[in-house]
Parts: structure tokens; sequence; C-alpha cells
């Protein structure tokens, strides 16, 4: 047996031992490839589920894990992400459908007509008309939210039966607001002709149960390119002619005009600048006296409030009061006046330069009547000031009055049962009924200054105001004739027989320091 050389034996062990470790190693890396595919294999439905759940997230309810799944649990995870997304896209597509489309009158929402509107591409200008019914709060209080929704969705009805076989959108787009968008309108005269058409629409009663209600309407119109991307410019647009239209009392529509932006913007300041004032007591009180026709006699005043803007200057209330009425910014600013006239009035009295029966009267806003605690916070002034309740009148036009009926007979009656007395002012304005005038609580009419400005000229006035004074002297009530300006309206109304007088010709409203406190007797005309 030949023996091979030591040296030869161990290169033999050495190149064996060599392809034995590459042939390890290729097994190994053959076994891993083989295992990594098949893992990948086994995951590939999870790698689709994070994928379908990122779009998911992204918005993308109709993508679905179509991957085949070999194991049941990674299977079950696939279906369930399925099922979640396929719910999901149903209930999108049910909300998408409530956000377009109203669920009482089954028109176009504000969003629906948006949506409708921007994919519209007209060569030719177009009407965009928003209706908004009057007085439909009123409606929801007498007939309650029921026939309110009836009548809405009579209103529907016949907006939608005229816009049959037309192109044109009809939209509720607010509670009792109702949007037209109408193509073909090619010129201004077809434009106010469909917007006529349209509020004829409110021509015809409609019945509301047992009841034929008859209601009507005003418009805000925007006429020219009212589609595409300038929808929702057009429909801010419309809203401000509506406002204009139903601050209007004579126009039933109204086209938008720019110089409207720039009223709502400085309204927009206004109202800032207002919050302002109401935080740092900005306001200030005058005073109007009235007298006693028969003597002259100082016997009250009216307190009136004006803004003492560190910007403005000395605002009238005729440009701060209707921002103020709107934004409800009215109750924090008469309940400022009324504190602050109350404690003028008291120390007045103390230091014995208005008469102990002196009578304060302060101008009461509906809307501070309607609010909740304005009982409480009339009781918490009078209480502070320590003005006793038989000093203070209110006083509350007769036009809020008219529309706010329900007043009379709840707020009014709980102000008087204080010991406050109610004044009813600008009279002969509201064309309120003298039946409902006579059940209603109060103290003293003020007849409002048209009246009297003409009566030496008009007999026909003269005769309403000899009436009235004839119809408070039955009522045992107080009547006070406002705006005199010369001694002769001031004789007639004596001779008349009319108790008290406020106007230029006595004193114009001045600040407490500058309030006579003498007789007038020079400035009444000798008997």
């Amino acid at each position: 047996m030949a023996a091979l050389p030591d040296q030869l034996l161990l290169e033999s062990l050495l190149s064996q031992q060599e392809i034995s470790i590459y042939l390890v190693i290729a097994i190994s890396v053959i076994g891993l490839v083989i295992v990594y595919l098949i893992i990948r294999q086994l995951t590939r439905p999870l790698r689709d589920t994070a994928e379908a759940a990122a779009k998911l997230a992204s918005g993308n309810l109709t993508y679905r894990i179509n991957t085949p799944a070999n194991l049941r649990e990674i299977a079950i995870l696939k279906d369930a992400f399925n099922n979640m997304s396929g719910k999901m896209q149903e209930s999108f597509n049910r909300l998408r459908q409530q956000v377009r489309q109203d669920n009482l009158t089954q028109l176009y929402t504000r969003e629906g007509l948006i949506e409708q509107a921007a994919g519209l591409r007209y060569r030719s200008p177009n009407t965009l008309a928003i209706l908004g019914v009057n007085g439909f709060r009123d409606i929801n209080d007498s007939l309650g939210q029921d026939g309110g929704d009836v009548l809405l969705c009579a209103i529907a009805q016949r907006l939608t039966d005229l816009a049959d076989g037309s192109s044109m959108l009809i939209a509720r787009v607010r509670g009792d607001e109702f949007a037209v968008l109408a193509p073909h309108t090619t010129n201004r005269t077809q434009s106010e002709a469909l917007v006529s058409q349209l509020l004829s629409l409110f021509n015809r009663p409609v019945t509301i149960g047992n009841d034929d209600v008859l209601v009507d309407a005003c418009a805000g119109v925007v006429f020219g390119y009212t589609y595409g991307d300038a929808i929702h410019e057009s429909l801010q647009h419309a809203g401000l002619a509506l406002s204009e239209a139903k601050r209007s009392d004579a126009a039933m529509y109204v086209y938008f005009e720019a110089s409207m932006q720039a009223r709502v913007q400085e309204q927009s300041r206004l109202l800032l600048e207002l919050h302002h004032a109401v935080q740092h007591h900005e306001f200030v009180v005058f005073y109007q006296p009235f007298v006693r026709l028969s003597d002259g006699y100082f016997c009250g005043a009216e307190a009136l409030v004006r803004w003492e803007s560190p910007s403005r200057g000395m605002v009238s209330p005729a440009e701060f009061i209707p921002v103020a009425e709107q934004s409800g910014l009215i109750n924090q600013i008469g309940m400022q006046v009324l504190e602050q006239a109350a404690f003028d009035t008291v120390a007045q009295i103390e230091a014995g330069r208005w008469p102990a029966h002196f009578q304060l009267h302060v101008n009461l806003s509906a809307r501070q009547l309607l609010s909740a605690d304005f009982i409480d916070k009339l009781e918490q002034v009078l209480t502070r000031t320590q003005l006793p309740p038989e000093n203070l009148t209110l006083e509350i036009t007769e036009s809020q009055l008219m529309s706010h009926e329900h007043l009379a007979t709840s707020g009014l009656t709980k102000i008087r049962a204080l010991g406050i007395k109610i004044a009813i002012d600008d009279f002969g304005t509201g064309y309120s009924s003298l039946a409902y005038l006579h059940q209603m609580a109060f103290d003293s009419l003020k007849i409002d200054r048209s009246f009297v400005h003409s009566m030496t000229e008009n007999s026909t006035n003269q005769r309403i105001i000899e009436a009235v004074v004839a119809m408070t002297r039955g009522m045992d009530v107080h009547l006070v004739a406002e705006g005199i300006e010369t001694k002769e309206e001031a004789a007639r109304l004596r001779e008349i027989g009319c108790h008290y007088a406020q106007g230029f010709l006595f004193a114009r409203p001045l600040p407490l320091a500058e309030q006579p406190t003498e007789r007038v007797t020079d400035k009444l005309p000798t008997r």
C-alpha cells in the first residue's frame, strides 16, 4: 500500500474543506432565497392591505384588495378591510347626498348648487336670484314648525314647477331663502321679467291645515356671469342684495351693486369698534326735556345715547343703533344707558335740581324685551341706582310692538308690575288696531312728529291729533307730542288738550351739565 506524503494529504484535506464551505454557503443562500420568496408570497396581502389603508386615508374609498390570501388569518384581514372600505363608501355617498340635497324640500342645498354651477360654462350672462320669505319667523311662531315646513315645501314645489323643462337650478340655500340660477337671460330686461315672475309665485295663498296663509317675498339679484368659478362670489353678492331688499320699504327686489360691498365692510369695521365701545363704556347720555304745556314746567326728560368714539368723534345713534340692533349689542348698550341715566336722575333729584316726581324716559328695544333675563337686569339696575320705579318710563315704538304682539301681554305686563311706566313711541306710524291698542298695558302715547310738523297747514293731521287726544282722555293715559319747533304748534296742541310736549322749541338734547331747570313760559305762546 502506497503512502501519500504528508504535504499532499494536508493539501487534499484543505481543498475538500473549502469545497464543503462553498457548498454550505450556496445551500444557505438558496435556502434564504426560497424562504424570502415564500414569506413574500405569504405577506403580500399584508403589504396590499397597508397600501390600501394609505389610499383610504388619502380619500380613495373605492380601492379594494384583490390579492389572493393563502393564510386564513390574512384572508380574514383582507375581507374585513374590504367590508370596511365598502361601508365607508356607502356612508360617504349618503352623507354627500345629504350635503347636496335638502331633506325637507328635495331641492339642491347651497353646496349642491355650487357643485352644479361650478361645472357650467355658458357664453352669455345669466341671473342668480335669492328669494327670502318675509316674516317667516312670525309664521313659525303662529303655526308651529310643522306649519312652517309645509309652507317651505309649497314654495319649493312652485319653484320646481316653474323651472320644469328649463335649465334653471333651484336650491334652498338657508332656512327661508331659495336660490334660482337661470341661464339664457341675456339682458337686464329678461332678468327683471324672470325675477317678477318668481315673486309672483307668492301671490297665491298656501293652505296649511285649515288656514290659508298668504306670504310675500323679496329678492336679491345678480345679473352677469354667475356660474363656474364665480358662483361663490355671486351667491355672496345676491345675499347682500337680499339684505338691502329686506331693509327697503318699497323695493321687492334689489340688484347687487359694488357699493353694497363697501357698505358691508364699513359695517364690519363699525361693529368691531362698537364691541370696543361697549367694553370701555364709551357711550354718553344726553337728555331732551319735555314740558307741561299748561305752564311750561320741566317735568321729565328722555335719555338719548351718544357714542363718543376716540377715532370717529361724537357719533349719532342713527349711524350705530341699526348695527347694534342686528348684532345684539343693543342689549348691553341699552343697559349701560339705562343705568347711567338712572344714576344721573337720582343725583339730580337729591341735589334739588329736578323735582321728586321727575319722569325719566329711556328707549327700549324689542330685542331687549325679548331677552330672557331683561326683567332681572331691570330690577338689578333699580336696586343699584336706588331710582324709584315710579320715576322711570320705558319707551317702545309702535312698529316694534306690532311686530311682536305677544310682548304686549308678557314683557310689558311684567315691567308695569315693577311699578315702571310704559310709553308707546312714534304713535301713528305703526298702523296698529285701536281695539288691540286698548288691551295693551301702557301709560302714555308719544305722537309722531310727522303729524305735528304739518298740523298747522294740514287740517287732516290736526283732526287726527284731536282724535288721539280724545282717545287718550278716555283711556286715562297721557299724550306727549314730539318734534315741537314753533310757538304756533305749541299753541295749537295746548288748545286741543295735549298734556306734554317735547322738541327744539324748548330744548335740544344736551349733556347733563347743560340741562335747564327753569320753566319755559317765555317760549310758550300767550293765551
